[in-house]
């Protein structure tokens, strides 16, 4: 199971406080993206948050926005609320919650998921409830497998093709277009709106879509 496998790797407390995609900056994509799209959230939900570096990074410099982050892994949950215990952050909070069956209880400006669908084998399930999530005229802002994060896996050792289990055997690789159509409107690219050049052809491809 995902989440045992997610449990054991935080269990230790001993795993690297880090951006698991783009590093250190993944918050600045961020902020590239809300001074872009003119967006000031009021609410600002990360699906899949981890150790939660990139929100910390955004907590601290927005304290009008609050923070909410989920991630299916209890021992990582607990070790973040202390990390925003020791800042003094009041505006960020953190919740064990997974994907697919997601039930937030409300709606955000920005729901947020990187470096997370990669785990989910019913990824058109998971976003589907990511989009519920957005408000209206508020951004749903996600990476996602395709075919090019399968062939990049295939060189990995066999440890983390296990971990990525759904990407090696294929069953959750998507596409731009099939993500169109599954929610009935168009995405646009969210490393070329941000201008992470690097990342543009690579085989983590990002999007974003207004609700």
């Amino acid at each position: 199971m995902v989440g045992d496998r997610w449990n054991e790797f935080y269990a230790t407390g001993e795993y690297e406080r880090c951006a698991y995609l783009a590093g250190e900056e993944m918050d600045e994509y961020v902020d590239r993206f809300l001074d872009g799209s003119g967006v000031d959230p009021e609410s600002f939900a990360s699906v899949g948050c981890g150790p939660a570096v990139t929100e910390f990074a955004l907590a601290e410099r927005h304290p009008d926005t609050e923070f909410y982050c989920y991630d299916l892994a209890e021992d990582v949950i607990r070790d973040d609320r202390e990390v925003a215990d020791r800042r003094g952050l009041s505006n960020i909070t953190f919740h064990v919650r997974s994907l697919p069956d997601l039930d937030l209880g409300r709606e955000f400006d920005i729901v947020y998921c990187m470096a997370t669908l990669y785990f989910v084998e019913a990824i058109e399930d998971a976003i589907e409830a990511l989009y519920d999530h957005v408000q209206p005229g508020g951004y749903l802002i996600f990476n996602y497998p395709n075919e090019a994060t399968r062939e990049w896996l295939r060189d990995e050792p066999e440890g983390k093709r296990e971990f990525f289990a759904p990407v090696a055997a294929g069953t959750n690789l998507l596409t731009r277009e099939a993500i169109e159509q599954l929610l009935g409107t168009d995405v646009r690219d969210y490393w070329k709106f941000v201008g992470a050049t690097d990342l543009q052809s690579g085989n983590s491809p990002a999007v974003f879509v207004q609700r």
